[in-house]
């Protein structure tokens, strides 16, 4: 991208290499907001699905210390920032393995179990599990900003 040529980056759940190139992209005055992921803890009912379908163990990875860290190097400051936690509620087993199948194997060219079989073992975490609303799975997120002056 030439000099100058923007007035804000907004990115979601994109890599953070781009922190480093801002200053000279983006405008004096112009912003930087981006959305990350973060490790979300292990769900209680972990050990209860198929073993295919279990989460990973969570990396301990500092998502803010990771960004400041970049936006030092390019000469930047944190201008504000929050992590939260969103909960989504699958209210049926087909959608929880739908949700599991794909976060496992999306990408990586290997395949879950076939639904009939892992169905069952679903089921009985939703019965177990599930409250008024569904099944609660946590999605933990950063959202950050600076200011390019």
């Amino acid at each position: 991208m030439p000099d100058a040529s923007v007035d804000m980056i907004v990115s979601r759940r994109g890599p953070t290499n781009f922190i480093l190139d801002a200053p000279r992209v983006v405008r004096p005055g112009g912003w930087l907001i981006q959305l990350n992921p973060m490790p979300s803890p292990r769900y209680a009912w972990d050990d209860e699905l198929p073993e295919d379908l279990r989460s990973e163990p969570a990396r301990d990875f500092d998502m803010a210390g990771h960004i400041c860290g970049l936006l030092a190097q390019a000469g930047l400051a944190l201008h504000s920032s929050w992590a939260f936690d969103v909960p989504e509620y699958f209210t049926d087993a087909r959608q929880l393995y739908a949700y599991l199948a794909w976060n496992q194997f999306h990408g990586l060219g290997l395949r879950a179990q076939p639904l009939e079989s892992a169905l069952p073992a679903l089921e009985a975490v939703m019965e177990r599990h599930a409250g008024p609303e569904g099944l609660d799975v946590r999605r933990r997120r950063y959202l950050w900003s600076s200011r390019i002056l």
